[in-house]
């Protein structure tokens, strides 16, 4: 399981588990169904049996940048610990939580009220093409301030970062998935299995 773009999270996301964590204790996560794939046609299989979430992590951009990927669910809510549905850890989270501003990335996401943050003069990400990007005045430095001193100009700017993040991976995952064999097979077997 070294290849991390093979691994398909099916059911509850395990609030604070690394992968690592995750593969080493496999056994001892019996409520937590992991499913390890190296191919797009395992993934399309698993997909279309059910829900396949990827929680916390920026798999979803790395299957699509690599055509492993067929789609994405997106919903919006205000705190990512509302998917856990194991209400105990859920509500022990909200309370001890801050509402953080989290920014989309390669790697993931950014947590833009982290003090590191506070006297970085450069664009939230280095060539992202959003507005806020780039505009030499929203640094990562001024959007922390906006975060921390809970400026609604704060949240506006995150979110068309985000937004723009959003639509350039649809955009990457359509032109890689246009003429994948893997998908047309696919879809020949759903139609022929009805």
């Amino acid at each position: 399981m070294d290849h991390v773009s093979g691994v398909a999270f099916v059911g509850r996301w395990c609030t604070g588990m690394q992968l690592n964590k995750i593969q080493k204790n496999i056994e001892s996560v019996q409520w937590k169904a992991i499913i390890s794939t190296f191919s797009l046609s395992e993934i399309l299989d698993i997909a279309s049996e059910g829900t396949v979430n990827v929680i916390g992590t920026n798999l979803p951009q790395k299957w699509a940048l690599n055509k492993l990927a067929l789609g994405l669910d997106i919903i919006e809510i205000s705190d990512p610990s509302q998917l856990d549905s194991d209400n105990k850890r859920q509500k022990k989270m909200t309370e001890t939580k801050t509402t953080a501003a989290k920014i989309l990335n390669a790697d993931g996401c950014m947590d833009m009220s982290n003090k590191i943050f506070a006297r970085d003069p450069s664009p939230l990400v280095i060539g992202c093409g959003c507005l806020a990007c780039k505009d030499n005045r929203f640094s990562k430095a001024y959007v922390h301030h906006l975060v921390v001193a809970k400026e609604m100009l704060a949240e506006i700017i995150i979110f068309g970062h985000n937004l723009h993040s959003l639509i350039q991976l649809l955009r990457a995952f359509d032109s890689n998935c246009k003429n994948s064999d893997v998908v047309n097979e696919f879809i020949r077997r759903q139609l022929s299995s009805e």
